[in-house]
């Protein structure tokens, strides 16, 4: 009840709100991983980003098979400028849920900035398959602008990408 509380909270903007709730999640069940992956959310809109790498870790370490925990903690790490454990972390994602397409778009970007070309083909072809069959979802929809810069992904393609990206996130803007 305290994390669902903590989501409404966080939903609402009341992000200190929803840190005291997901706190008070932690201390009844210290090993509730989804509230310390909510917790790290909220520390990292505060641009707490100690606090909200520790508590992803705390999440990976109770349940090190969850993707999702692995994404949140790479992007904490890849808007702090750590690229190469985010590069890592995205691969934990993988490892874990080798249909994480935003995982693996936000990946082929950093090893492309890292310039790092070794067995990236693979992975390509995976994100181009994903755009024409994955099914909609926060996994599955990545940015086009990560896209339209992959070697070989064709205009058809891009088109297919940009338009499942901006149903995914203007969705609720579109039903007003």
């Amino acid at each position: 009840a305290l994390k669902n509380n903590g989501d409404a909270y966080f939903d609402q903007g009341k992000i200190e709100d929803a840190a005291t709730c997901y706190r008070q999640a932690i201390a009844c069940n210290p090993d509730y991983a989804e509230a310390h992956n909510n917790l790290s959310n909220a520390y990292r809109v505060q641009n707490l980003f100690a606090d909200a790498e520790h508590h992803l870790r705390q999440a990976i370490r109770v349940k090190p098979e969850f993707a999702n925990f692995y994404y949140n903690l790479a992007s904490l790490l890849m808007a702090q400028g750590n690229l190469n454990d985010a590069i890592g972390n995205f691969r934990k994602a993988l490892t874990y849920r080798p249909d994480h397409h935003a995982a693996r778009a936000i990946m082929l970007r950093l090893l492309q900035k890292t310039c790092r070309w070794e067995d990236i083909d693979s992975d390509i072809t995976a994100l181009r398959r994903s755009v024409s069959s994955a099914v909609e979802s926060a996994e599955n929809v990545f940015s086009p602008f990560i896209f339209i810069t992959l070697p070989c992904t064709t205009p058809d393609e891009q088109k297919l990408c940009a338009e499942k990206w901006v149903r995914f996130e203007y969705q609720t803007l579109v039903a007003l």
